[in-house]
């Protein structure tokens, strides 16, 4: 079982961000509600704490009281976001859980064009 966090010093996960090694992706969501507030997974604390001290959470969920549906036509597998990330943007919309979908019912693939980062419906 995985950990998600609310972590609230920007400044120093920026910083940080600069300093993990080349080829590590780190993936952390403001909060959109909450300014000053970033959710993130595991891995992606795990790299920023890489470089230095552990970073105080103000928030520790476990992963999966976040549920992920997936369709039964999903596509592009290999290109979509991990999980962790999908639960951490879910949680900076103070959302409980997501379905993800890339072909609809007719086989087509769903487009949609987010008017905010507070929009609902996303890729």
């Amino acid at each position: 079982m995985g950990k998600l966090y609310l972590v609230a010093d920007g400044a120093e996960i920026a910083r940080r961000r600069k300093r993990v090694a080349p080829g590590l992706f780190v993936e952390v969501w403001g909060d959109l509600y909450d300014a000053g507030q970033f959710w993130m997974g595991e891995a992606a604390k795990r790299h920023l704490e890489s470089v230095g001290p552990p970073l105080a959470p103000q928030l520790v969920i476990d992963a999966d009281l976040v549920s992920v549906y997936y369709g039964p036509r999903l596509c592009d597998v290999e290109s979509l976001p991990s999980e962790e990330s999908l639960k951490s943007r879910v949680l900076s919309a103070h959302g409980v859980s997501v379905a993800w979908i890339t072909v609809d019912q007719f086989g087509e693939r769903t487009t949609y064009d987010p008017a905010s980062p507070a929009d609902p419906i996303f890729y």
